[in-house]
């Protein structure tokens, strides 16, 4: 794990998670200023993991500010204390990834292999 300061709060990069079900994967951890291990948090678990906080490993140089703004939605007391997982896409399978798989199994075999 390596903690990485964010603008607001800290991050927390961990090695890729292994899974008997995925391709090993990413997760980050964010945690508020002032955090105190000795508080519980809600728990946000968010998609997309390498968008939420470093625009240096995005694939567009963009991020989505997470940090920023629940940093001041909790200091404006608008939303309780909270830490966000964030749980990296799969790259170039992210379609496959996300996709629902009831609709999945309606489509016909060109449709399937198009989001493959």
């Amino acid at each position: 794990m390596l903690a990485q300061p964010s603008i607001q709060g800290t991050v927390y990069v961990y090695p890729p998670f292994e899974s008997k079900f995925i391709q090993p994967i990413e997760v980050v951890v964010w945690v508020p200023a002032n955090y105190d291990t000795a508080r519980d948090y809600a728990v946000l678990y968010m998609h997309d993991g390498q968008n939420l906080f470093d625009s240096t490993i995005t694939w567009n140089r963009q991020e989505w500010g997470v940090d920023e703004t629940l940093s001041a939605l909790i200091d404006g007391k608008r939303v309780r204390p909270c830490i966000v997982v964030g749980i990296f896409n799969q790259g170039t399978k992210r379609l496959a990834q996300y996709f629902p798989q009831k609709v999945y199994e309606s489509m016909s075999p060109a449709g399937k292999d198009s989001i493959k």
